[in-house]
């Protein structure tokens, strides 16, 4: 299996506990969870290490505030409960050229 269509399965356990994803940047709406393509890890005989990483994307007025704070609280709980996630990383992410607090999300699997 490529790792796209694995990225389409995250997006698929995500869809089913109703969180909003895709693997397109061009269909991303926040509140949304955009899954980009992993680093690679040729570690293993039979397979790799896909690092994933995630970004958790909320809508804002202008900037960060406590709405967009409280909503990315509440993205990532969501996500975390579906996946065992390792890391958050609080970004600012780009999408269609407006700029959005975001959370980049990773966690590690072997494939």
């Amino acid at each position: 299996m490529g790792t796209l269509a694995r990225g389409q399965e995250l997006v698929d356990l995500l869809e089913a506990e109703g969180i909003r994803s895709t693997v397109d940047p061009a269909l991303a709406a926040p509140p949304c969870v955009l899954i980009i393509p992993p680093n690679l890890t040729f570690d293993l005989n039979c397979g790799l290490t896909a690092r994933w990483q995630l970004v958790a994307v909320v809508p804002s007025a202008q900037t960060a505030d406590r709405a967009s704070w409280e909503a990315l609280d509440t993205l990532v709980d969501s996500v975390n409960q579906a996946m065992a996630l390792e890391t958050a990383d609080l970004v600012a992410y780009t999408l269609s050229g407006r700029v959005y607090p975001a959370y980049l999300l990773s966690f590690q699997e072997a494939i």
